[in-house]
């Protein structure tokens, strides 16, 4: 079975599921090593309920509780769940 990429090109489809982006440039990379890039076209398939996965991670943030926070979508506090790994800071509002 062949597939058709953006540059019109055949390419043999190589299913892998969905793990990390890092997995996914590392697999490119080798796919790219071994001079396969031009003939296999990686398919990512997404797990069947994403949602787990996402919510997973939240486990790890903490709520926002800066008192009318511009960054908090839709104006409600709490909302835009400051990320443990990457703290946002939130923005105060100025008179």
């Amino acid at each position: 079975m062949l597939t058709n990429d953006k540059s019109g090109e055949n390419k043999v489809p190589f299913l892998l599921p969905l793990i990390s982006n890092e997995i996914s440039t590392a697999t490119k990379r080798c796919l790219k090593r071994a001079g396969l890039d031009n003939s296999v076209a990686i398919v990512e398939i997404p797990p069947k309920a994403l949602k787990p996965q996402i919510v997973h991670y939240r486990q790890y943030d903490r709520l926002c509780e800066t008192n009318d926070c511009k960054v908090c979508p839709n104006g409600r506090d709490g909302d835009c769940m400051r990320s443990a790994e990457k703290c946002l800071e939130c923005i105060e509002a100025k008179d």
